[in-house]
């Protein structure tokens, strides 16, 4: 156990830096006034105070659309209390290891950090936008439904292929393909923009909980881009694509 979390710590460090890209590091300062110039110098009670700052910036941010949305809507106050949000934290990132990538036989604490693949996850519980998006992913989930080429599992996969008839299947070959950083790859502005596209094509089959269409969009404006994060006593923000896991993990 010790061994994991410390390979842990120097694992996810390592991952930030070959990112950079990706991630953007929000440096914590304060100004100390000199004779000559006022210098920036990083302490660790300026990190505290920015992570609280950011924090109640996004949970005043959060609770301030709900309000909004149910006083417009006439929604039941319970509803209100139900998505307000106190006492929250930022979201936190830590790695898993991809085991499966390591050779039978081969034991993980003889190997060197550079020969580990892990994924990164931000874990959102108890984040400023963590209720507003459980709403928004209990809203359209079920749009899955109406994406033609959607499959839920492995066996609605075999149901469809046994649809299928047999001499259409002659000659061909399976083969399964992967995607190379999906979420980080995700274009945010387009996915608003096709989840809003179809949700106002089936916006009645699907249950709203008494919100319109851009309540839905106001709120994944909000939730996608509020993409901040700690690691390692730091303050993340992510600039490309989504969380892994996160809202757009129900449309993936």
């Amino acid at each position: 156990q010790w061994y994991q979390r410390r390979v842990y710590k120097e694992l996810t460090i390592s991952h930030l830096k070959s990112n950079s890209s990706v991630y953007r590091w929000i440096e914590p300062t304060r100004m100390v006034k000199g004779t000559a110039a006022e210098v920036k110098v990083p302490t660790e009670i300026t990190f505290r105070n920015q992570l609280k700052n950011k924090r109640d910036g996004i949970e005043m941010e959060c609770n301030s659309l709900i309000q909004d949305v149910v006083q417009k809507r006439g929604l039941d106050k319970r509803f209100l209390n139900l998505l307000m949000s106190h006492n929250t934290t930022l979201p936190t990132m830590y790695t898993l290891v991809k085991t499966h990538k390591i050779p039978p036989g081969e034991d993980i604490a003889n190997k060197s950090l550079e020969e580990l693949k892990v994924r990164p996850i931000v874990s959102c519980t108890g984040s400023p936008t963590e209720k507003l998006a459980s709403l928004v992913t209990r809203i359209i989930t079920p749009l899955l439904d109406f994406v033609p080429c959607h499959l839920k599992n492995i066996h609605e996969h075999l149901g469809k292929l046994h649809e299928l008839n047999p001499t259409e299947l002659q000659g061909l070959k399976f083969y399964s393909a992967d995607v190379c950083a999906l979420f980080t790859n995700i274009n945010v502005n387009k996915s608003i923009e096709y989840v809003i596209e179809l949700a106002s094509e089936h916006w009645e089959e699907i249950q709203t909980f008494g919100l319109e269409l851009v309540d839905v969009h106001r709120i994944l404006e909000v939730v996608l881009r509020n993409s901040f994060f700690t690691f390692n006593e730091r303050l993340y923000q992510q600039i490309y694509g989504a969380f892994i896991p996160g809202v757009m993990a129900t449309l993936r």
